[in-house]
């Protein structure tokens, strides 16, 4: 009975690390895919606001 429990609570384990790493890879990627876009947000403003 003891070795159900122990590789219930492995299993378990096992599927919490892996559901926090993609969590955090995901986050990290959008995150990644947001800075990108406002840092060309704002090249495109410093360049617009050059010309004037």
């Amino acid at each position: 009975m003891k070795s159900i429990w122990l590789w219930f609570w492995i299993i378990t384990a096992i599927g919490c690390y892996a559901w926090y790493a993609i969590a955090t890879v995901y986050i990290a990627a959008r995150g990644a895919t947001d800075i990108r876009g406002m840092l060309a947000h704002l090249r495109k403003e410093s360049e617009s606001s050059r010309q004037k």
